[in-house]
């Protein structure tokens, strides 16, 4: 990579307006807060200027690309290659001007400006690895220091994020204790498991809640492309992620919060955790500064298979050759490559700012019609209103388009027919006959808008008002056809989906600060959000075509037609206060009160849940009597609550409409139950902040505990009352407890050197507490919910006579969680003479089973896969199964194997390095080309290249998983191909 810088008809929702009164309510309080705290003395008059230069205090260097704010506005700037900003507009007056830059402490100062003068303001900057001046916004009822908040909060900024990738989902791998990106699929489109501190619910979903710029986006993948009637598995049995939509480039910094002592604030839907993404900026005056990228990537299968050979090694293509039962997917994967292109430009005048970028990519995977293309714009701009009035509009547009082959345990699919070869489908395992279900045509075109305005107003020093409005409007067409003729379905058959899901927030917070006297301080905030969903999916089914043609719906001897149709509302307000003592001793005390449509006859006060917080934060190492030995020391504690609301339909009685012969009828469906609450995490975590060694070693600690009650599970309901299905019900607790810890310390540091090194541990610990009236139920991939068990737990048959020449005797057994228990991420960075910088980041996942149901699958059909041939050499052409031990024929006999087999369970423990970087500046180079270019740098970029899985696990990749790809509540191996290299 280079890159350049220069200067069906589903049941009505209760009405809205029946609990009209209620919100009018909260609308009214909000309307008469913000009109109490606008009543303020006359804006100051006049605007001036501020200008400066930003030096390294050690070296006396200028500092390029430091960020210059004027607090409580949106004006600002970057300093240039000589450190020098000037900011226009900046209202008469004492204005606090603050300087950060990451890796360096963030500094701040105080002037006056006069009207139409301009001001200087020099800064020094230290290094600093810990800024308790960072800011922070999510989670908080408003912009917030770090040494104010009471929980863990992890922030990944820019310089983080400054290597080659070609997905967001990429970037943020490995990157932050407690977060857990897995990756479930080496096919096209494919989004990654995300998991924030474990399993919170069992059937409410377990993603975390997605803003961007303050605009919450669809957090949920979107639908698999598949049928609407007939097997759930018709598919290439992924689904994309909407957070790979946004471009990693025009990423500024990501903040994540990861559980409810965090996310009370959010409410209902936010007990999994929050990512907030906050996109690049503007920057006032100073001209327009560009910056180009043209990438390119190659992407590598490494071996894999229920032993490496069996599917990917040189020694087996030979055989291939002359005994096709026996080549896997070799013949059919491919080295991919991949091109990459972007342009942004960022600057302004002297009231507007503006970021607006655009980008492009071409991306093949190693599957061998599988294909990617995206292209995408952005703007952001920025805009001073009036004296201490801003608006912000960020906007961006992403289209993709996805080609994918059939895969996954498809019986239409090609992995399916390359992994049971001559058991297969087709019945036969010669390439020539499998390459005909590459016919199979899958498709799928997504459309993501996203667009926001925030309004900024702060009447006086202490008094701030923010609004958001936004929408969210995620869009994906799902096209798949098996032409006539097709060798598993002659006559054809087809299907086209059109899924809408948008999302409309409107979110308002107001805060009061006042010094109660020379150490004590209040900050008041008090706010309210309402976010409406709206998801529609229609879908059109054909079968049976007439002949050769380009088929649409229409052209089906049978058609079928689908509609669904959800609407959400949530509404919550909150009130907030912060006191602090010294600039040091932080208390924060908070509430919501919060109602989902889902809950009852719409939102309603006395149908609204509260959620309660409280922190505390001690910057203790500012205490005379604390050790020098700690540059900076900070306690923390945190208890809050938050939750999970309950399907939109989960209350309701439903019935399914069918069609038997030409009558229509209905069946039962959903009980519906009246009684329907959320879900409510209540989490505790204590931990601390600190640097040590003179700021050279750095280290954050949390150890959490979470317990989920009024857990929806689904209750067996009684026959007799006609046939409905099991019932959501809040009768389960779940708990999670675990441990995090993020140390990072820099070894070398010289004029020419600098070597850092670190990382992340974090730990989690499941269990259900509680199934109340629920019975233990299965989940998929041998994975249970069982009453004093992990979430979920694996459960096989074990092998009790393994080593008996005799047919095996099994006796079923817990055999562990499902979710890893331990993760590790170690990082590097050694940067040398010139600037040139290599960065290495792995990841560790470990402590869980998966079940393997892709070689189960195949053995159970008698595929003589490569690792049993000598079991089967002994077993049948010997015909003597009496030399052959109980183990080996629990996993190669047929007649032998077991349901839930465990000697088809394997530990999941794997490392892989996420990413080895080397980055080289160009500059001279290319300035003696053209003089305008400030900084050009070349990265080159291995991610997975380096992989070791635990020796007892025999097959594949641990970090594939089933049919649902990212989706899925569990963990398990299907017919798919593993994460490339």
């Amino acid at each position: 990579m280079i890159s350049g810088l220069y200067s069906s008809s589903v049941p009505r929702l209760p009405s809205w307006r029946r609990s009209r009164s209620g919100f009018a309510a909260v609308v009214s309080g909000l309307a008469f807060f913000l009109l109490a705290l606008g009543a303020s003395p006359a804006l100051a008059q006049g605007t001036g200027q501020v200008a400066g230069q930003v030096t390294n205090s050690n070296t006396g260097e200028p500092m390029d690309g430091a960020q210059v704010t004027v607090r409580g506005t949106q004006i600002g700037g970057l300093t240039d290659a000589d450190g020098r900003f000037s900011l226009r507009g900046v209202p008469a007056g004492e204005q606090t001007i603050r300087v950060r830059l990451i890796g360096f402490g963030t500094r701040s100062r105080t002037v006056t400006v006069q009207g139409g003068q301009t001001t200087t303001a020099n800064f020094q900057l230290e290094r600093q690895a810990l800024d308790m001046q960072e800011i922070v916004v999510t989670g908080q009822a408003g912009a917030a220091q770090r040494r104010e908040i009471g929980n863990a909060i992890s922030q990944i900024d820019s310089e983080q994020l400054n290597e080659a990738s070609v997905s967001t989902e990429g970037v943020l791998q490995g990157q932050s204790s407690g977060l857990v990106i897995s990756e479930v699929s080496g096919s096209a489109g494919s989004g990654a498991t995300i998991r924030l501190r474990g399993n919170t619910s069992v059937t409410q979903g377990n993603q975390p809640l997605i803003y961007v710029d303050g605009v919450r986006i669809r957090s949920e993948g979107y639908p698999k492309n598949v049928p609407p009637v007939g097997y759930s598995g018709r598919s290439a049995n992924v689904a994309a992620s909407p957070l790979n939509d946004i471009n990693p480039q025009s990423i500024e910094r990501v903040e994540i919060i990861k559980g409810a002592a965090a996310t009370t604030l959010y409410g209902t839907e936010a007990s999994a955790g929050v990512i907030q993404i906050f996109t690049k900026s503007g920057t006032q005056g100073g001209g327009p500064r560009f910056n180009g990228e043209v990438g390119a990537n190659f992407d590598h299968m490494q071996a894999f298979g229920p032993r490496p050979e069996d599917f990917t090694q040189e020694q087996f293509k030979e055989q291939a050759r002359e005994d096709f039962s026996h080549m896997g997917l070799s013949p059919w994967l491919r080295n991919s490559v991949g091109h990459n292109y972007s342009l942004s430009v960022r600057g302004g005048l002297e009231d507007i700012s503006y970021f607006v970028s655009g980008d492009y990519s071409n991306d093949r995977a190693p599957m061998p019609v599988d294909w990617t293309g995206t292209g995408s714009v952005r703007g952001n701009f920025g805009f001073d209103i009036a004296p201490n009035l801003n608006l912000s509009w960020n906007t961006s547009y992403t289209k993709r388009d996805i080609r994918q082959t059939p895969s996954g345990n498809n019986a239409h699919g090609l992995t399916l027919q390359a992994y049971r070869r001559d058991r297969n489908y087709v019945g036969t395992g010669e390439k020539v006959v499998i390459d005909s279900v590459l016919d199979y045509d899958i498709r799928q075109g997504i459309d993501h808008l996203t667009t926001g305005a925030t309004f900024r107003w702060q009447p006086t020093t202490g008094i701030s008002h923010r609004f958001t409005a936004g929408y969210d409007r995620a869009y994906s067409e799902n096209r798949q056809v098996r032409p006539f003729g097709f060798i598993l379905a002659p006559q054809g058959k087809m299907s086209n989906t059109r899924f809408t899901a948008e999302t409309m927030t409107l979110d308002y917070a107001g805060s009061f600060t006042i010094n109660l006297s020379d150490q004590l301080d209040s900050d008041l905030s008090v706010g309210g959000q309402y976010v409406i969903e709206n998801e529609t999916n229609v879908t059109g089914y054909a079968e049976d075509f007439p002949g050769p043609s380009l088929p649409t719906i229409s052209t089906g001897g049978l058609t079928l037609s689908r509609e669904s149709r959800i609407l959400e509302h949530t509404a919550g307000v909150f009130a907030q206060n912060r006191f602090g003592f010294a600039d040091k001793l932080f208390l924060t005390t908070g509430i919501r009160f919060d109602g989902n449509s889902a809950f009852g006859q719409g939102i309603t006060w006395d149908a609204m849940v509260a959620y309660p917080k409280v922190s505390m934060s001690y910057l203790i190492s500012d205490e005379e009597f604390f050790p020098e030995a700690f540059s900076t020391f900070k306690l923390r504690g945190a208890w809050g609550m938050s939750g999970r609301a309950p399907g939109a339909f989960d209350k309701v009685k439903t019935w399914e409409s069918v069609q038997f012969g030409q009558s229509p009828g209905f069946l039962p469906q959903n009980l519906g139950n009246p009684e329907l609450e959320p879900e409510k995490t209540a989490e505790f975590e204590v931990g601390f902040d600190a640097t040590f060694l003179q700021d050279r070693v750095t280290t954050e600690f949390t150890y959490y505990n979470s317990t989920t009650t009024d857990a929806l599970l689904p209750v067996r309901q009684i026959p007799s009352q006609g046939g409905w299905n099991s019932q959501a019900e809040n009768v389960g607790e779940l708990s999670n407890t675990g441990i995090e810890l993020s140390l990072n310390a820099t070894a070398v540091e010289t004029d020419d050197w600098r070597w850092s090194l670190g990382g992340n541990l974090s730990t989690n610990h499941s269990n259900v507490e509680d199934l109340g009236s629920a019975t233990s139920f299965g989940t998929g991939g041998l994975t249970y919910v069982r009453e004093g068990h992990p979430v979920p737990v694996v459960v096989g048959d074990v092998v009790t006579n393994p080593d008996e020449l005799a047919a095996p005797e099994y006796e079923e057994q817990e055999i562990g969680p499902n979710q890893p228990t331990l993760t590790i991420q170690p990082t590097t960075t050694i940067r040398g003479p010139g600037g040139v910088t290599l960065r290495a980041r792995g990841e560790f996942q470990g402590g869980h089973y998966i079940f393997d149901t892709a070689t189960w699958n195949g053995i159970v059909r008698s595929v003589r896969w490569a690792s049993c041939l000598e079991t089967h050499n002994t077993a049948f052409d010997q015909d003597n199964l009496g030399q052959v031990t109980a183990y080996d024929r629990a996993r190669c006999i047929a007649d032998d194997v077991a349901s839930q087999g465990a000697p088809f369970i394997y530990p999941g423990d794997f490392f892989k390095l996420r990413n080895l970087s080397l980055q080289v500046p160009m500059t001279e180079v290319f300035s003696s080309v053209y003089s305008g270019f400030r900084n050009v740098s070349l990265t080159l970029s291995a991610r997975n290249a380096v992989r070791w899985i635990n020796g007892d696990f025999r097959v594949f990749d641990p970090e594939m998983s089933g049919n649902v790809g990212h989706l899925s509540f569990e963990r398990s191996i299907s017919e798919h191909v593993p994460p490339a290299a």
